[in-house]
């Protein structure tokens, strides 16, 4: 089946559709939700993604919803793994999370979802970037982050980056691109909509 992109309104949809199987099924999960995903959940500052980067919080309801997520893939025609935890490899543990208030709690369970919070997504966001890749969302998703924390001081960046993983781990040219892209940033915001020279009125 080919991937259909998600939209922050087919997340919700999914997410509430979960929640409501495992209510049915007296369980509460724990899910900590990485990615683009987070950022439209949380912060609404993309359109859509390819799938929900996420990690069960307690191992025991693995098997539950990988099980529940296909059955709801087939109720809306979406790719299988459109909840996915191929991103658990690269989180040692999950921390540094803020909770969503996305649904109500219940007696009877339910999900409840957290997302990393701005500065722990940015460093993330910063020591995963490729420079030689052409797909820029990664990019992206830094400049907003930044302009949404209103850090325009690399310095800053680098002492978050630093705060959260080891010095010694990140590369020279992470700094590098980081300065690269946060002087983009800084040309992108100087230039305003108006009239340019030579231009009819």
């Amino acid at each position: 089946m080919q991937r259909k992109n998600l939209t922050r309104s087919d997340i919700e949809l999914g997410l509430k559709r979960l929640s409501d199987l495992a209510k049915s099924a007296h369980r509460m999960i724990d899910i900590a939700v990485y990615g683009g995903s987070a950022i439209m959940l949380a912060w609404d500052l993309r359109a859509m993604t390819n799938d929900v980067d996420a990690i069960i919080m307690d191992a025991r309801h693995t098997d539950f919803v990988r099980k529940t997520v296909k059955q709801i893939a087939g109720e809306n025609n979406w790719h299988e793994d459109w909840l996915n935890d191929a991103i658990k490899g690269f989180i040692l543990n999950p921390r540094h999370l803020e909770k969503l208030d996305l649904f109500p709690e219940s007696e009877d369970g339910g999900i409840r979802v957290y997302v990393p919070i701005p500065e722990y997504f940015l460093a993330m966001k910063c020591m995963a970037m490729r420079l030689d890749e052409e797909d820029k969302q990664d990019d992206a998703d830094i400049k907003n982050i930044l302009k949404m924390l209103s850090i325009t001081d690399p310095e800053v960046v680098f002492d978050i980056v630093e705060k959260y993983y080891p010095q010694n781990v990140i590369l020279p040219k992470t700094r590098f691109g980081l300065i690269q892209l946060m002087d983009e940033l800084k040309h992108e915001t100087v230039k305003e909509p108006g009239f340019s020279p030579g231009e009819d009125r």
